[in-house]
């Protein structure tokens, strides 16, 4: 399955650039949420825009250029595909979806917190907090690391 996953991760990457892999797309590659993700989801700095293939649905949520970081490059049968590293998965999707504000909204999106606890790297998320400058962001990521303290004591 992963190398399908790859794949699709490839073209997307492709279709519309630059863009990388992030937001569900990557936290379901993490193993951060248990659902099932049916379209790829991807971070460019252009316009956000949707393409619907035959392969697939392909969307891109714009952010600005300086935003335009922490992401890696995996390579499928030795093309290179970017994704979010895990800390900025996290970022992009706290910082785009507007319905995070409390602890509960949180707790509503069901994410697996004790992988998040095991794989994320808690300077980096800091650190990549700090780079974006937002203050909403800021509060946000003060309730999940309630919830990833709260993972980590269970």
């Amino acid at each position: 399955m992963i190398w399908i996953e790859l794949l699709l991760f490839r073209i997307s990457n492709c279709l519309y650039q630059p863009s990388y892999i992030s937001l569900e797309s990557a936290l379901g590659f993490y193993h951060f949420i248990p659902e099932a993700v049916y379209s790829m989801q991807a971070i460019t700095t252009r316009k956000t825009i949707t393409y619907t293939t035959s392969a697939g649905t392909f969307n891109y949520r714009s952010l600005k250029p300086a935003l335009y970081f922490g992401y890696r490059i995996l390579h499928k049968d030795k093309l290179p595909v970017l994704i979010a590293e895990p800390e900025k998965a996290l970022l992009d999707y706290q910082y785009l979806t507007g319905s995070l504000n409390t602890i509960k909204d949180m707790q509503a999106q069901r994410m697996n917190y004790a992988e998040m606890q095991q794989t994320v790297d808690r300077n980096k998320l800091a650190h990549y907090a700090q780079m974006i400058k937002s203050k909403t962001l800021d509060k946000r990521i003060k309730h999940l690391e309630k919830l990833l303290h709260q993972a980590h004591t269970a």
